[in-house]
């Protein structure tokens, strides 16, 4: 089978507007002139109106081609029109169509313009006069003439004849810029006042134009202001209307001396160049021009003088150099800057590079010399003049180098190098330079003794090409050498000396003991390591504040150094602990507060030493005689009574190790992800998680709601707020506000994060103002802290305002990605340790945990209990009963959490009935029994009361518990008696109190499984009680069971699947800040800008939402979750910082039971902050569009006049006389006039008190 094919080609002939362009095209289209339409079927058209195209079949066209068309035709000369010039305007056009009956005559379009237009002879077209203008500042603006008839019948302009409108007056200030224009404008200069198109001169008035001397001549400036006598010295003159040929200029003289004119740099009217004669002896004296021409002359005078001048060399600097030549040297002296060219030899060589600084003092580099010049004259030359004075320059032995010791550094650089060799100290430019892959590294050396024989160099850095070796911890560098003025002989070192060896860098931990006792501790040990692998003592340099700490020794592990004999003072100038900051070469390393112990007694150490002695010496003799008399004493039954104990505390020991051991090897079973979608996430609205972050203490805070209304004074206080509101829109205002307050000391951390947060509530219409501000408090903040050398603590207290604005800012932003991302893996790691935690036993009172994360919150004892599954039955008997698992040594209360949680599995925990306000009812064989937290059936125990569980009401395995609505207060927890013990914030303890010594003999102590903070050693429970460290064992078991959840937090939170879409703008666009505001300030160690990326998003958005997982979802966080929460959060800040800690066996708990995921944790934030840095910068437009989206979304979720009302009653009224004082020493605040608003504000505030 064959298929034939063909190109087939459509076009639409209407696409055409013109005639010129449709009869020129490929297509058979003819042009209708009368229809003033393209066509492929002109017979439709009038007869004599058509004009033929190419090939078309059905045409009606007597005449063909575009040189038929209706059009204008080309002009040899331009249409020029001044504008307000009102002048008709002819064009020639050809081939016009003969209007007929009822058709509309021709008009003329220029610009927007519309005039009539009629035919003349020779079909010449002239538009009617009229007066054209232009508002552009242009000389000249061309405009396409444009011709139709008949309404919208447009004659063709191919050649596109053009109408250009112009202005004399434009960029023509002067009569001799005037006078310059083009001939063809007819410009000239009327009534000696301004450029004018000559028909626009009054009548009357005088109008210069043509090829005329300007009167009124001026000398603008002139360069140099001075010379040397000798001359030859070449002037520039720039002013006005200095002749309009260079002929024009008659003379040009400094008293009595002349200047040759030049006609190189000659600039009609404007500029003039000459040369100048000579002169016997110094003068000043004005420069004077004549312009003339004909009989007309003029003169201009300048203003200034000009000086005729002996410059003179009195000092060169260095004053010897080696004879390589190379040597930047500066001579200094009299009038060095006069003139226009400079030459200066030495030895007469040519001194090259020469350079005029501002200072007066010229910059220039020695030539080599021959080996027999040692000395030589430097002599000067500007322009004519000559100055061969007697300074002198010696040429001395390039220097040599003989050793470098030592032969390596650190990768960071900064340590000594010591160079031997003979005249090195003839080199004033001398440099270590290190280069690897064509890069090149510098470091400065100094101190050159005077003898030349050594120097000291400081190693360059090249921590951005350090690589070193495999399996090793240090790199050779075979091309390294010295710059040493123009001796070139030791540039490369390469194979002449062994390779230089950079070793990698040292690090320093913070100290063990922030506490210094000179009494005792002679030096002061700061740990660290690999400190000497390529360093020596000298080339570290600690302080302490503002003192110095004496280096005497350092170790590859440990530095030791002799602090101050007394406590020096803080770098800030206060007193108590000072900062320890170690500088090692380039790096330097913050390594905690020290601060001295102060003896307490007042008798010398010696004594006190020797009362000591003899006390402990009487104590032991006591002790021993007591011992004695007590073992002699001690009967066979007590002997064995302690046997048997520790044969019960053995077994203890062995059951505790082995339910330990199955607990790790059995697979804990934990909800799945299926499980916690089903049962939905109750997340918090926007408003009510934004008030926990800004204002946590406070959750019905004022800005919740609107002002009262209080009729005229309230129209009073809205018009000062409205004020006072436009003063923080003015960012003088706010910042000196939010600076004044900061330097107050009354001014406390709590009211910075108050005034950050109102400000926030404020801005919230205006976040890319607030954004804005934030930047520069930030500036504020990094450059503070590069001043007081504390750049890496940036962001990692709340201290100022705007750190907590860092806060406020991230969680208004990054909600909603919150909770498109992270959001769900916290709550399920928040369910699951609720989960694990409850399925052990927990202390009601002191939350201690079988199951936790946390130490300090496990409890350390074997207790029997078993788990129950029982029935429980809600409000709404009709409903079925719902299966729960609860403890058998759980509280009333803990029973009760429980049992509401199943029953109310997918509600939000705010719209649950309260847990104080309903009771457990159990349905026995006796009856109805209210279960308490505290009746007849609760056990005492002298000062100790037990609360009542499960057990003592001897509830078993398929019991019925009915959840009932509180009839009344049955609990005797509330009694008055305990009200001075404390009571914790859970709901599942809020009757339960803490343990607490009451006022009264009568007050008892509150316990459930433990007797917290009891004495433990009456000698009745040592033989039951066990080492508590067996216990440990639980910590890791529940480290295992959470340790997916963990995972999937941190790696959601690190952005693991690294997509562009999971890195906020917010996140990249502070980030990008940090980075230049590092370079911004000469920060160079990647450490510090990490430090301060993970003090301000990991610490203080993240660790702050894993630690309290209540702000964005609605549940209720228990105490003992709390304690597993934080130490998950301690995780996270771990694996942000950059510093190591050297972990042991005496380590605490928290800090090992993740020591191995922690490195792989800051791997994934290495990795995080690297992709985010790597992503395309974010403009501020983009940042601008989100900002305004989220100002647009959340403008009214809070009442700004309330918060606006809160920042003046709480602060502005308490610092009000130094707000105003300093807005009236601010220059830009006077401007701007801010002094008079505030108090304008006051006046009407001051009236009521909302």
């Amino acid at each position: 089978m064959e298929f034939v094919s063909s190109e087939f080609v459509f076009y639409d002939c209407s696409a055409f507007q013109d005639c010129t362009n449709c009869v020129s095209s490929n297509f058979a289209c003819d042009w209708c002139i009368y229809e003033n339409e393209c066509t492929g079927n002109s017979l439709k058209c009038k007869l004599q109106g058509v004009v033929g195209g190419k090939g078309n079949a059905q045409t009606n066209a007597t005449k063909f081609g575009p040189d038929k068309c209706p059009r204008l035709k080309k002009r040899d000369t331009e249409i020029l029109l001044s504008v307000d010039t009102k002048r008709p305007i002819e064009v020639v056009a050809q081939n016009l169509p003969m209007l007929e009956t009822g058709q509309e005559g021709y008009e003329c379009v220029i610009g927007e313009e519309v005039v009539r237009a009629e035919v003349m002879v020779n079909n010449t077209i002239r538009c009617e006069p009229k007066q054209y203008s232009y508002s552009d500042q242009e000389q000249e603006k061309p405009i396409v003439l444009k011709v139709r008839w008949n309404g919208n019948f447009m004659i063709d302009n191919p050649d596109k004849v053009t109408v250009t409108l112009y202005k004399c007056d434009v960029n023509r200030t002067t009569c001799g810029k005037c006078l310059l224009a083009d001939s063809k404008y007819e410009c000239g200069w009327c009534n000696q006042v301004m450029c004018r198109y000559k028909d626009h001169c009054q009548n009357g008035a005088p109008f210069l134009n043509g090829n005329v001397v300007c009167p009124n001549p001026k000398i603008i400036s002139f360069s140099p202001l001075k010379g040397p006598i000798e001359g030859g010295t070449q002037l520039i003159i720039k002013g006005e209307n200095l002749g309009l040929a260079f002929n024009d200029t008659e003379s040009i003289m400094v008293d009595n001396v002349n200047c040759v004119t030049e006609e190189e740099g000659y600039i009609p009217s404007e500029q003039l160049q000459c040369t100048l004669s000579s002169t016997p002896t110094r003068l000043s004296s004005w420069v004077k021009v004549k312009i003339s021409k004909e009989s007309t002359t003029y003169s201009a005078t300048s203003e200034e003088k000009y000086s005729f001048v002996i410059p003179e060399v009195t000092k060169i600097e260095p004053t010897l150099g080696p004879m390589s030549g190379g040597t930047d040297v500066i001579l200094e002296g009299d009038n060095l800057d006069a003139g226009t060219s400079v030459n200066v030899t030495i030895a007469d060589q040519p001194c090259l590079d020469i350079q005029r600084k501002e200072d007066g003092t010229i910059h220039c580099v020695t030539s080599p010399v021959i080996t027999n010049v040692t000395i030589g004259d430097v002599v000067l030359m500007i322009d004519n003049g000559k100055d061969d004075s007697n300074v002198m320059f010696y040429y001395k032995t390039d220097p040599t180098i003989t050793k470098i010791l030592p032969g390596h550094a650190i990768a960071s650089g900064g340590t000594r190098v010591q160079v031997k060799g003979l005249n090195l100290h003839v080199a004033k430019k001398k440099i270590l330079t290190m280069t690897i892959d064509s890069q090149e590294f510098r470091g400065e050396c100094f101190n050159a003794s005077s003898l030349g024989v050594s120097m000291t160099c400081k190693a360059p850095n090249i921590s951005a090409k350090f690589m070193p070796l495999e399996e090793a911890n240090y790199m050779s560098i075979p091309e390294y050498g010295f710059i040493l003025d123009g001796v070139t002989k030791y540039q490369s070192l390469d194979g002449e000396y062994p390779p230089f060896e950079y070793f990698v860098d040292p690090e320093y931990f913070d100290l063990e003991d922030n506490e210094y006792n000179k009494n005792e501790d002679e030096n002061l040990i700061i740990p660290g390591r690999n400190l000497n692998l390529a360093s020596q003592k000298e080339d570290v340099q600690v302080k302490i504040g503002k003192g110095v700490c004496e280096v005497k020794d350092i170790g590859l592990l440990h530095l030791t150094c002799k602090p101050p004999e007394d406590q020096p003072k803080s770098l800030d100038g206060s007193d108590g602990a000072a900062e320890v900051i170690v500088y090692h070469g380039n790096l330097n390393f913050s390594v905690g507060l020290l601060k001295y112990y102060k003896w307490p007694l007042p008798l010398p150490l010696e004594q006190m030493i020797a009362i000591a002695a003899i006390l402990i010496i009487v104590i032991l003799i006591i002790v021993g005689f007591c011992i004695y008399r007590c073992k002699a004493g001690r009967s066979e039954q007590k002997i064995t009574q302690f046997r048997q104990q520790l044969d019960q505390l053995e077994m203890k020991v062995a059951q505790e190790c082995k339910e330990a051991f199955a607990e790790l090897q059995i697979e804990i079973e934990l909800p799945t992800n299926e499980e916690y979608e089903n049962q939905g996430i109750p997340y918090r609205e926007f408003r009510s998680c934004i008030l926990r972050v800004l204002f946590p203490d406070q959750p019905d805070h004022p800005i919740l709601r609107d002002l009262p209304e209080n009729g005229v004074r309230s129209e009073k206080v809205d018009m000062g707020l409205q004020q006072f509101g436009s003063l923080i829109n003015n960012k003088t205002f706010l910042l000196l506000f939010i600076r004044t307050l900061e330097s107050q000391s009354s001014f406390t951390i709590k009211d910075k994060s108050n005034v950050a947060s109102l400000l926030i509530v404020v801005l919230q219409s205006k976040m890319d103002y607030a954004t804005d501000i934030l930047k520069v408090l930030l500036a504020d903040l990094i450059e503070k802290g590069v001043d007081q050398d504390r750049a890496r603590l940036l962001m990692r207290r709340n201290e100022s305002v705007a750190e907590k604005f860092v806060s406020n800012w991230l969680s208004f932003l990054l909600h909603s990605y919150l909770q498109e991302s992270a959001a769900a893996p916290l709550y399920r790691l928040f369910r699951a340790i609720k989960i694990h935690v409850e399925r052990g036993p927990v202390d009601a009172v002191t939350a201690d945990a079988r199951y936790s994360l946390n130490e300090g919150k496990l409890i350390r004892e074997i207790l029997e209990y078993e788990t129950l599954n029982i029935y429980a039955i809600g409000l709404d008997p009709a409903k079925d009963p719902v299966e729960v698992k609860v403890l058998s040594i759980d509280t009333i209360m803990q029973a009760k959490e429980k049992i509401m949680d199943a029953l109310y599995k997918n509600v939000p925990y705010s719209q649950r009935p309260s847990p104080d306000t309903v009771e457990l009812e159990w349905k026995n064989t006796s009856g109805r029994l209210t279960l308490q937290d505290e009746n007849d059936y609760t056990k005492g125990d002298g000062e100790w009361k037990r609360l009542n569980t499960l057990s003592v009401y001897e509830i078993r395995n398929g019991a019925s518990i009915t959840l009932i609505n509180k009839q009344g207060c049955n609990s005797t927890l509330t009694h008055p008696r305990y009200m001075n013990s404390h009571v914790t914030s859970s709901p599942s303890r809020s009757m339960s109190p803490m343990l607490g010594q009451g006022d009264s003999e009568n007050s008892v102590k509150v316990c459930h499984l433990v007797k917290h903070g009891d004495n433990d050693n009456q000698e009745g429970d040592r033989g039951n009680r066990m080492v508590s460290e067996i216990f440990l064992t639980r910590l890791l078991y529940t480290k295992g069971a959470l340790q997916k959840f963990v995972d999937e937090l941190f790696a959601t939170i690190l952005n693991v699947r690294r997509e562009a879409a999971n890195v906020p703008l917010p996140i990249k666009y502070l980030f990008d800040y940090f980075d230049d505001q590092a370079k911004e300030n000469g920060i160079t160690n990647p450490e510090v800008v990490h430090a301060w990326k993970s003090n301000s998003l990991p610490l203080r958005f993240w660790v702050n939402l894993i630690k309290n997982p209540d702000v964005i979802f609605d549940i209720h966080k228990s105490d003992a979750v709390d304690a597993c929460l934080s130490i998950i959060g301690q995780t996270l800040m771990d694996s942000c910082s950059v510093s190591e800690h050297q972990l042991t066996k005496e380590s605490p708990s928290s800090k090992l039971l993740y020591a191995k995921d922690i490195p792989n944790y800051k791997k994934l934030v290495a990795e995080y902050y690297t992709e985010i840095q790597r992503r395309p910068a974010v403009s501020d437009q983009e940042m601008n569009r989100v900002l305004g989206d989220h100002s647009t979304k959340h403008k009214y979720d809070f009442h700004e006049q309330t918060a606006l009302n809160e920042l003046y009653y709480t602060y502005v009224r308490k610092y009000r006389e130094i707000i105003l004082s300093g807005l009236e020493s601010d220059e830009f605040a006077q401007k701007n006039k801010l002094s008079f608003k505030f108090e304008q504000v006051e006046h009407l505030m001051n009236e009521t008190n909302v």
